[in-house]
């Protein structure tokens, strides 16, 4: 069992390898009440100097998780250690491992089931009427129109995502992360897992996406290992371009934050066009203020090229 010794191990005993572990065993290392609130407590101590993780040392882990007999703690915190949690001077941290599992506990995707009620998000891109948001404490915000039902939106939201924000705050973290994912996505990398992600365009129906919209082509992305991804119109993959953020940040927009039943967004999949190549190409056009940006996405939805021109008067 590895401990730090002096200033330089504050960082080297960062690079060492932590052990491998089957599925098996890290369940039942994880598995147990205990031992989840040594991994939170740990995760909660931050060394106030650099933002680091915090040392605690036994005495106050112990009185911070709850648990009075020292010998019972001291069996469950020996369970974490070398995998979760390394022994260093002064106490204990959390292992890089340990990081990633606090963060999953503290998403509260694992217990937490929080609610909102449905509100007003902007105006149906298809019929005019109010679209509805939903949070039905399934970590998912739904946004639709309940008069056409031609518009149905889903956007990723952990729990912790809602916390602490009002309805719209919340809309807007939900747009954000779900513009982050798919930027990475076209990027070729899982934004939940880091694999490798397919990408590709297609003209038939893909699946459920299919069944709620009538798209001329699809964009798909799909991790390799996680199934992490999702399909939808190239508009969407497009707005994560370089060359589309400075266009919208060029007429004082953020394209992170934009929503696809804005009008911009809207007559930006209306108009986008299929090219008869193979593989195929689509050029997706953006129009704010007196100009249009006009980008080619190839079959790997990457820009190929970009186009930007004034618009006629009238």
């Amino acid at each position: 069992m590895a401990e730090e010794s002096g200033t330089g191990g504050e960082w080297t005993d960062r690079y060492e390898p932590v052990p491998a572990l089957s599925l098996e065993d890290a369940l039942s290392i994880i598995g147990e009440e205990t031992r989840a609130r040594i991994v939170v407590a740990l995760g909660e101590a931050v060394d106030p100097a650099d933002a680091r993780p915090g040392v605690l040392e036994f005495s106050t882990l112990m009185d911070r998780v709850g648990v009075e007999d020292s010998g019972r703690f001291n069996y469950h915190l020996d369970r974490l250690v070398d995998t979760f949690v390394r022994k260093v001077d002064g106490g204990y941290r959390l292992n890089p491992p340990g990081n990633l599992l606090y963060r999953a506990i503290v998403a509260g995707t694992l217990t937490e089931r929080e609610r909102l009620e449905p509100f007003g998000a902007g105006d149906c891109p298809t019929c005019g009427a109010e679209l509805t948001a939903e949070y039905p404490a399934d970590h998912y915000l739904y946004v639709r129109c309940g008069d056409c039902g031609d518009f149905f939106h889903t956007y990723r939201l952990p729990n912790r995502g809602v916390r602490d924000r009002s309805r719209e705050e919340a809309l807007d973290a939900a747009v954000r992360t779900g513009r982050h994912e798919t930027s990475l996505l076209r990027e070729g990398v899982c934004h939940a897992c880091s694999a490798p992600v397919e990408r590709e365009l297609r003209s038939d129906d893909p699946g459920v996406c299919g069944q709620r919209c009538e798209f001329d082509v699809y964009a798909v992305l799909a991790c390799s290992a996680c199934n992490a991804g999702g399909i939808g119109h190239p508009a969407q993959v497009a707005l994560t371009a370089p060359a589309v953020v400075g266009f919208f940040a060029d007429h004082d927009r953020d394209a992170r934050a934009v929503r696809r039943w804005e009008p911009v967004v809207a007559d930006a999949e209306a108009g986008t066009r299929v090219h008869d190549e193979e593989p195929p190409v689509v050029a997706v056009p953006f129009e704010l203020g007196q100009e249009r940006l006009t980008v080619w996405l190839d079959d790997d939805l990457q820009v190929t090229s970009a186009d930007r021109s004034t618009l006629a008067d009238g």
